[in-house]
This record gives C-alpha cells, structure tokens and sequence, in this order.
C-alpha cells in the first residue's frame, strides 16, 4: 500500500511505530531515567542578521546559551548526552569583509546569512554523520535557511529526488512564508519557509542552492496568530495545513487527529512513524510566557498547551532534529521565555516534566528506589485512590508518592525506607522520627491551602492566587528548615505533591500552578 502523503516516507527511512501512544497519558509525563540512547548537538548560531532590531534591549544574540543551559540540566539529569558547537560567526563575517548590509530593495544582510548558512549546514550535516540529534539554536529565525536545508537532503523523496520526505512540524506565530520584497527592502527571518519550498527571495535562494525542496504538504503549522495578508493567500494556494490557535480551540480533538495523521503513515496493515523535524518560535505563545522574545502578544498559546503538544509529539512519529530561536535575554528577566523552551523541547523527546529531577528524584541521593510502608488504619478509598495516581506519576523516576489523609481520624503513619541508608533499615527511632515529621505536615495546612488556590483561580481572583501560593511557599520552608535529616527533605519533595494534588484537585490546570509553586519556591530559597 502506497503512503496516503505526497513524499511520505520509504521503507529504509521509516521504522514500526514504537509501543508508545498519546493516548498513554500517563507515561507521557514521566521522566525517562537513566535511558542514555539519545545524544543531542545544541548547534549555536549566535546572529542577528534576519531581523532588523531597533534598541541593544531586543537582541536575540546570545538567546541559544540561555536555553542551552536549562536544556542541558534535563539532559544530563536523564542519563542523556547533550554538547555543543558554534558556528563562528565573527570569523565568517570577517572573511566576507563586511557585517552588514542594507541594500536599495531585497533582503537585508542576505549576502551574511547566506555565507552563516553555508557554515550552519556543514556543521549539521557532521553533527548528524557522528550519530548525534541536531537541535539547532539561534540567534533570529533566519537559522531555519541554515541548518535545515542540510535535514531535507538527508530524507530524499523516492517519487522525486529535487524533493525531500521530511516532514515540518512548525510551531510559531508567524507562517515565515513572505516572498521577495520586490522594490522594498524586507528582513530574512519572515521569509524562510517560502525560501525551503523553492519559491522565496531571490537573495536567499542559494541557501537551497543544490538541495532538495520542502514539500507544501509536508508542513503542519501549529499556533498561527500573526500571519501577512500575502502570507494568508500564499497558504491557500499551496494548500499548507494550517492549525491557528481559534481553529486548534474550537477542534481540539481533530487537532489531535491531524496531528496523529501527519507524523504516521499506514502501509500493508501497518502503522510507521514519519521523520519529522520541530521548529519552535517562543512568540506563538501568550504575552506572559513569552517576554523574553521581541514580538510579543495577547493572543498566544498557554504553556500547558504547548507542553501537551510537545508530550504529543514525543508520543508520534519519528523525530530526527529541532529548532528553535528568538530569545532575547535582556528581556527575558524571569527566564520564563527560556525556561518554556527548554520545557517544550524536554516534553517533545520524551523526558517529561524536567522539575521531576528536581523535586521527586528518591534516587538522587540515596541511589536506590524507596520501599514504602504504611502502617496504621485502613486508608479511605478515595486516599488509595489518588495514591495510586500519584503512583503513576513518580513511578518514572523510582518512587512512590504516598498520599497522608488530613482528617485526624483517619491519618496513616508513613515511613520510607532507603535500600542504601542502613541507619534507616535499622533504627527504629530514625523511621519514626520521619514519619512524626511527614504527619505533621500533613496536618500544616498545606492540603488546604492548595484548595484555597483552586478557589482562587477558578474565580479569577489573581490576588487570592498569590496570597495562595505565597502561603504555600512559607508553609513549605518551615517545614524544610525543620527536617530531622538529609533523607527526609526528598521524602518531603514527594509528600509536597501529593498534598497539593489532594487539595487542588485533579484538573488540567494543575501542573501549571504547581509549577508557579516551585518557581516561588525556587526564588525564596
């Protein structure tokens, strides 16, 4: 049976879709530990040049190391391998004899981001050569001209070699699909998708100069909120299928759908995954995910729904390379643009949650997964049911998150014992001393105040949402300040959870203000 896509993949190209399924949600969120096959190049491509920027603040130079170095703390947390090379860029533009340039019409800079491209190619092609999963960095978006068209050769389409198979999934508020300028003069980083299909700027087009092209109906736009009139029609001509936020809203499940469709392919009865590439620009989402990027909005994706895309991702098809650019670290004072990244990306090859490794590790600092006993009265059902819940989500990385019941009447005692702290295995009086302290906090409040904040933000109140949290914080600190032991503050990482879960509920909203804790957390500690 023939591939129902134009350019779909061929048999040596394709793999069996792994035993792994979106619809296995729970999996989805859980932190792979210790799995060291994946070994990813962060390819820095530190330049400016697609975009004309007005004011030192809103530069995207240097926007790749700030993410790089929150990504490279999830990499090396999950047993994976995470290094890096940059492209020289001072050098290049040395050897071209000029940094800049603004011409009467046509593409500013076009002959620097030719030359840069030229480089980012090279350096992609031997990352992917040596085994490594590119993952490529700018800088301005004008690094999708550089990096990627090296990715389409490596995908040939079988029904026609001046095409590749290579799929896009290309996640941004903007299509990037403006043509030549014509009389005018127009800016690289708006017209780089156009430039892979074969039909951008002239100036541009010898970044594709003996490559394979693009096919139309090889991208998927996600997120699209700011798209040019022209870019509109161009869309609809080539009929690119394109998801913006009001149509991914009013259909989340065809999304979900499509999405499925687009990265898998059926052939003989069977299902395979397609290569696909993820492109990711930080101003698809809303203003206050994404300030640290220098076009900002209203509109915008949530991050909960671009972390659900990325474990959607991660769930189909067969991802060989990622993308991303337009951090600007000036802006990005709370590191909020970075850290949505770096998220994103985490989510999207499969390591989950990254605050996982953070908060939940038990192996961290005992090297062994914790054995849990429950003495005391019958839990209640609804207490063994979000334990089991909870269960699940730590189950990932080693542990178990038992839940404690507030209610006076009903309080089981918890005590946790390490396969490699003998102190523990033997002391009566230490696997006490724990359990006192875990049911105490238990009774601090905790529980009620995360359904306070529930409260809170179901009612849109923001102020009740940060006297909430802001609660949550201190409770938690005296509590760390009080642990009789090194091992209880692990203990305690696990415990937070299930308490918040047992009072805020089990919501979709729920990761989302958990993470709001940590970041709280993180900033009074």
């Amino acid at each position: 049976m023939s591939s129902p896509f134009s350019g779909g993949p061929s048999d040596s190209e394709a793999h069996p879709l792994k035993a792994k399924h979106a619809d296995d949600s729970l999996s989805a969120y859980l932190p792979r530990q210790g799995h060291d096959e994946l070994k990813a190049m962060a390819i820095h491509v530190p330049t400016g040049h697609g975009a004309l920027r007005a004011g030192e603040g809103v530069t995207v130079d240097g926007g790749q190391y700030v993410v790089r170095e929150r990504l490279e703390s999830v990499f090396a947390n999950s047993g994976s391998t995470l290094e890096e090379d940059v492209v020289p860029v001072d050098e290049i533009l040395s050897e071209l004899g000029e940094e800049r340039s603004e011409p009467e019409k046509g593409v500013r800079n076009a002959p620097q981001i030719v030359a840069i491209g030229k480089e980012t190619a090279k350096r992609v092609g031997d990352a992917v050569d040596k085994g490594y999963f590119p993952i490529i960095m700018g800088g301005d978006h004008s690094t999708m001209v550089m990096g990627f068209p090296e990715m389409l050769d490596r995908y040939p389409d079988p029904d026609d070699p001046e095409y590749s198979s290579l799929k896009l999934v290309f996640i941004d508020a903007h299509p990037d699909i403006l043509q030549d300028p014509g009389e005018d003069v127009g800016n690289a980083h708006g017209r780089t998708i156009s430039t892979l299909l074969g039909k951008g700027p002239k100036d541009l087009m010898p970044t594709m100069e003996g490559r394979r092209k693009l096919r139309p109906e090889n991208i998927l736009y996600v997120g699209i909120s700011k798209p040019d009139e022209d870019e509109r029609d161009f869309i609809r001509d080539e009929k690119i299928q394109c998801w913006d936020l009001d149509k991914m809203r009013r259909d989340p499940q065809g999304f979900y759908k499509a999405v499925q469709e687009f990265l898998t392919v059926e052939r003989d009865g069977q299902q395979f995954a397609t290569p696909f590439f993820a492109e990711f620009d930080p101003d698809v989402l809303c203003k206050r995910d994404s300030k640290g990027t220098p076009m900002t909005s209203d509109e915008g994706m949530e991050r909960k729904e671009l972390y659900s895309l990325g474990r959607l991702l991660s769930a189909q098809g067969d991802l060989v390379g990622m993308g991303t650019a337009e951090v600007a670290p000036k802006l990005d004072v709370d590191g909020g643009t970075a850290e949505s990244v770096s998220g994103f990306m985490a989510r999207a090859l499969g390591k989950g949650d990254p605050e996982y490794y953070h908060e939940y590790d038990p192996h961290a600092e005992t090297g062994g997964p914790a054995e849990v006993t429950v003495v005391g009265r019958q839990r209640s059902r609804w207490l063994r049911k979000l334990s089991g819940v909870a269960a699940g989500l730590a189950a990932g990385v080693g542990g178990l998150i038992v839940g404690h019941q507030a209610s006076q009447h009903n309080k089981p005692t918890v005590a946790v014992v390490r396969p490699h702290d003998d102190e523990a295995k033997t002391s009566t009086p230490v696997l006490q001393a724990r359990a006192d302290f875990l049911g105490q906090f238990s009774r601090s409040g905790f529980r009620e105040t995360a359904a306070r904040l529930r409260m809170a933000a179901d009612l849109g109140d923001q102020n009740g949402v940060e006297d909430a949290l802001d609660d949550l914080v201190r409770t938690y600190t005296t509590a760390a300040n009080a642990t009789p032991n090194d091992g209880t503050e692990s203990d305690l990482g696990r415990l937070t959870l299930s308490e918040f879960v047992g009072g805020f509920g089990w919501d979709g909203d729920l990761d989302s203000y958990y993470q709001q804790f940590l970041s709280k957390k993180r900033e009074h500690a």
